[in-house]
């Protein structure tokens, strides 16, 4: 398993209940996420602190360490604050502002295969849902999937803390050629208008 943080976090969101599986407004998955995120804290795991503490993806870094950080309690509040930040928005205000707008199971899905290399199961959810390659994110960087490859499987400012994209086989990794996964994109999106 990666010790990496943002690989830390991208499991915990996806192992939400029904984050994966379920349409729910951002108000719901937030609330949710939030409930994880002050289960990780009380079970000490590793993302936590970086969620609170807001490393490297937005500005407010706190001084405290983990230490501190993991003696303190955790509300319901401070988590639901660093998970909306966490998502790009400046505030809870501005979050609130699209609470109920409904969040697709099936672009978060697209979106963790890609983070995750996994081509396959990219092509399967646009050939289920091709209109997925129009989709934008709910969450306040609204980025489509193809900007998602683009960063590197990474919708965070500093993507490279991530490791390269696995586009590629095994078998066929050290091939010449292009990504399949930007095909698999293009091929659902089909021609241009």
């Amino acid at each position: 398993m990666s010790s990496d943080p943002l690989n830390l976090i991208d499991r915990l969101l996806r192992a939400v209940p029904g984050a994966r599986t379920e349409r729910m407004t951002l108000r719901e998955l937030i609330e949710r996420e939030a409930e994880s995120l002050m289960a990780a804290h009380r079970a000490g795991r590793p993302e936590w602190a970086y969620l609170i503490r807001g490393d490297r993806y937005r500005p407010g870094k706190s001084p405290a360490t983990d230490a501190e950080l993991r003696a303190a309690p955790l509300i319901r509040a401070q988590a639901r604050g660093s998970i909306v930040r966490f998502h790009w928005f400046e505030d809870e205000a501005a979050m609130l502002a699209h609470a109920d707008e409904v969040v697709d199971p099936a672009f978060e899905a697209a979106c963790d295969a890609i983070v995750e290399g996994a081509a396959a199961a990219l092509r399967a959810l646009l050939a289920r849902d091709p209109a997925l390659v129009h989709a934008r994110s709910r969450f306040a960087h609204h980025q489509t999937l193809l900007q998602h490859v683009a960063a590197n499987g990474s919708s965070t400012a500093d993507s490279g803390s991530r490791p390269p994209m696995r586009w590629r086989s095994p078998r066929s990794c050290s091939a010449p050629g292009p990504s399949p996964m930007p095909a698999a994109i293009r091929t659902a999106a089909g021609p241009p208008p």
